[in-house]
Order: structure tokens, then C-alpha cells, then sequence
């Protein structure tokens, strides 16, 4: 799940997700953990504590870097915010990207209301900093980017049917496609592609002229 998924998901409602203390702003962070990054998040106390015990548990810093707040700092989308003196139990939120030096919003539950929303905070109040995901590809789904160059080496089958230049293929998901004759060999379509469209993990390649869906094992940058 990408982080807009989540988003779409999650946001206006309030979910208890470790059914512990009712709906809590951490409840919302070990989601975020669960669905985005694939993270089975462990109990460790207040939301305060994803920052002081940053270094004590792997699963937080193997995949997130701490970093503190300074006066030029900006949370980028995807952040996960901690104050570390909110009241004796601190907070926990999901930056969304938007922000200055003065301020910045985040995804907050527990925040006023209980359901996720979308909160303008600024850098008051014991805000620490953030844990930025060291993995990005996690947060917008796709290894590739529209316009970017690829090398593409697709399994496929040869169906016979030739139209000029053309050969009509089959890959393994049984789509069929059309292809240059000069880009297939062994049973594989190869050539330098560029991306046309990006959908998680899912790509539209153009190969001299011609468009078809890959994968990211059907590519070997």
C-alpha cells in the first residue's frame, strides 16, 4: 500500500488498531508501519517513545532515520513526526509534505477529535523531529518513474501471428501485445524502453513505438 492508498483508506476514520487503549495517535502510526512498510510494529509505550528509544529497536532504526528538528528544517511526505513533551505522553503523526520553516501539516489521530485528519502544526509545543523512511519506494509505490529510461528483458511467447515488422507476443500474465520482430529474441522482448505510465509496481513501456505492461522483474536497471 502506498502512502496516497493509505491515505484514501484511513483518513476521517478512528481505528483502535492494537486494541489496547481505545483509539490512540500511535494506533494510527503502527498502521502506517503495518501497511505501508510491511512492519508487524511491536509495543514500546507512548508515542514519545518512537523517538527516545529510536536506537533501542531495529525495526525503527534499520528502516527510518531519526532526525532532529532544527530552525531550516521541513518535513518531507511520508515523515513520521514525534513531540516528545505533548503532555507526559507526547504525539506521533504522518507528514503530508506541506510545510515552511513555520509550519507543516501532518495525517493526526487523536488530535483534538479522534479520527485521522489533516492537521496544521507548527514547531512548538516539543516537537522533536521526525523518523524519515529510509526506503521511498515504499511511500509512492513505483521503483520507476514516468520518462525514465529502462533496459527491458520480458519473458514471452511468440503467438506466429506477423504483421510487417511486427510480431504479436504473450506474456506470462497471457496479455498479448505487439512488439518489433528485431526486439525479440529467445523468447524474451529486449530493448531500452521508456516509461509511459507508473502505477505501484506496475509500468506502460514504449519500445520503438510500440506500448506494453511490464513489471519490475521485467526490468534490469
Amino acid at each position: 500500500m502506498t502512502f496516497n492508498n493509505f491515505v484514501s483508506k484511513f483518513n476521517g476514520y478512528a481505528t483502535d488498531f492494537d486494541k489496547g487503549e481505545g483509539v490512540q495517535c500511535v494506533d494510527l502510526i503502527k498502521m502506517y508501519l503495518y501497511y505501508v512498510f510491511d512492519i508487524n510494529p511491536k509495543p514500546i509505550g507512548n508515542a514519545e517513545a518512537y523517538w527516545r528509544r529510536y536506537n533501542e529497536l531495529p525495526y525503527l532504526h534499520d528502516n527510518f532515520e531519526r532526525i532532529p528538528n532544527t530552525p531550516k528544517f521541513i518535513p518531507q511526505k511520508g515523515d513520521i513526526a514525534v513531540w516528545g513533551n505533548r503532555g507526559k505522553n507526547g504525539h506521533i503523526a504522518i507528514c503530508d509534505g506541506v510545510g515552511t520553516t513555520s509550519y507543516f501539516y501532518s495525517y493526526d489521530q487523536n488530535w483534538l477529535i479522534k479520527k485521522m485528519h489533516r492537521v496544521k502544526h507548527n514547531y512548538k509545543s516539543g516537537f522533536s523531529g521526525v523518523l524519515r523512511p529510509r526506503n521511498q519506494v515504499k511511500l509512492y509505490g513505483s521503483k520507476y518513474q514516468v520518462g525514465q529510461k529502462v533496459r527491458i528483458n520480458k519473458l514471452c511467447a511468440n503467438t506466429g501471428a506477423v504483421q510487417g515488422d511486427t510480431m504479436l507476443v504473450e506474456g506470462s500474465d497471457r496479455k498479448q501485445f505487439w512488439v518489433k520482430i528485431k526486439n525479440y529474441t529467445n523468447g524474451h522482448v529486449i530493448g531500452d524502453a521508456t516509461i509511459a505510465y507508473a502505477q505501484d509496481n506496475n509500468y506502460i513501456v514504449e519500445l520503438e513505438g510500440m506500448q506494453f505492461w511490464v513489471t519490475n522483474s521485467d526490468i534490469q536497471n
